[in-house]
């Protein structure tokens, strides 16, 4: 199922890989999280699930707080072995990489990719501020 090859259509009962929106992706992020506090085993998937938890609080919050959160998300789903756990940390780590799209798209102009790469690039510890 899924995308049919060759077009640009859908199969009908496949979720599609479009991002939430941004009043969903919290929500979803939270369900996410908290299942996966409450499954987790293991001390360091949970100290990670606790950080990114932490920095999703703060919905003022800056992109720089968002990449560290995808961060820890990520270290999270690389630890994990697959099943339930791993797909809930894939599903909140989605949900983490859009809030950082969203934040960085908000302190750049409309329509300037550069701007938006080199503020992305800043907050993800790619390049520094004077650059």
């Amino acid at each position: 199922m899924g995308r049919v090859p060759g077009t640009a259509f859908r199969l009908p009962g496949r979720a599609s890989s479009r991002s939430r929106s941004p009043r969903q992706a919290p929500r979803a992020l939270g369900k996410a999280l908290e299942k996966g506090l409450a499954i987790s085993c293991d001390e360091d998937i949970t100290r990670c699930i606790t950080y990114t938890s932490e920095r999703k609080e703060n919905p003022k919050g800056s992109p720089e707080l968002a990449a560290a959160a995808l961060n820890a998300i990520s270290r999270a789903v690389a630890s994990c072995p697959s099943g339930v756990l791993w797909d809930l940390l894939a599903s909140a780590e989605k949900c983490v990489r859009d809030n950082l799209i969203w934040k960085t798209q908000l302190l750049t102009p409309f329509n300037d990719h550069h701007a938006f790469c080199n503020c992305l690039l800043q907050a993800t510890g790619n390049i520094d501020s004077n650059s």
